[in-house]
């Protein structure tokens, strides 16, 4: 089956039409409400594993093992039960994530939820930055739906969608998010590939069918406005900029932010090096 690039565009056109006749809603604020365990904390936040994935020589050494459970062609060995939970639903959002059914991942649920809720407080503290008087109007949507590429061998990857329209501006977005079951924490690319020029050069050339219109602008535009060292940075500092099936790496690249462009290279596993342990 041919892989298709993924291109999302939200017109400004578009928000000007929905701007219209929105009224404010004073109790859309997101609430937490999500207890997270001590064993979370004590594997310490999204960032914080993200960092010691990087920096600790003993996850180093277990590349080749990490990778080959991944890419290992066999039958499906003990995938985890998921099922699709409704995390909120109210007159703004609409957030659906991965719900492992089993109970001995409950902590990779507490995991999953705490990233969005975070990612959410974030991105709100964000808007009051620039208006500490901005609340949601009652033509605003938030929403998250997701997608699981692989689920097998204790290890989970999936990417969330989130679309969004709120002051004024649309937003489409794409996450990637990948578990390590066993261990309990992300996965950065660090661990499972070596992202330099070659990797960026392999991703950029790739296809399996030639460019439609408009693609090879928008790849022309990555590397003339970021650059080919900053983009390396992006995809190497960053663990939600890729997911990964038994067959392809997709790396996601924001283009316009303000605009809600983003798209979806993907490269197979073999195109790729492994970092070397230290």
């Amino acid at each position: 089956m041919k892989k298709k690039i993924t291109i999302a565009v939200i017109l400004t056109l578009a928000s000007l039409a929905m701007t219209t006749g929105c009224q404010s809603i004073e109790d859309a604020t997101y609430e937490d409400g999500i207890t997270v365990t001590d064993d979370f904390n004590q594997a310490g936040s999204y960032e914080d594993n993200f960092t010691a994935g990087d920096k600790n020589c003993n996850l180093s050494k277990q590349v080749n093992a990490l990778r080959e459970r991944i890419t290992t062609v066999q039958e499906l060995q003990h995938p985890v039960t998921i099922e699709r939970k409704l995390l909120k639903e109210d007159d703004v959002f609409e957030i659906y994530v991965p719900w492992i059914a089993e109970e001995e991942y409950r902590h990779i649920n507490e995991m999953i939820e705490s990233y969005i809720i975070d990612y959410i407080d974030d991105t709100i503290n964000f808007a009051l930055e620039w208006d500490d008087e901005w609340e949601f109007e009652s033509c605003d949507f938030w929403s998250f739906d997701y997608n699981v590429t692989y689920n097998r061998n204790g290890i989970l990857s999936f990417h969330i969608a989130e679309e969004a329209l709120y002051w004024g501006r649309p937003r489409y977005n794409l996450r990637g998010i990948n578990i390590d079951l066993h261990e309990g924490r992300f996965i950065s690319t660090t661990e499972l590939f070596d992202v330099d020029a070659n990797f960026l050069e392999r991703l950029f050339a790739y296809r399996e069918d030639d460019y439609i219109m408009g693609e090879e602008i928008i790849i022309s535009y990555l590397m003339e406005t970021h650059g080919e060292e900053r983009l390396l940075e992006t995809i190497n500092n960053g663990v939600t900029h890729f997911y990964f099936s038994q067959e392809y790496i997709y790396v996601r690249f924001g283009l316009i932010q303000a605009l809600g462009y983003y798209m979806v290279l993907w490269l197979p596993w073999e195109q790729t090096s492994m970092q070397e342990s230290c």
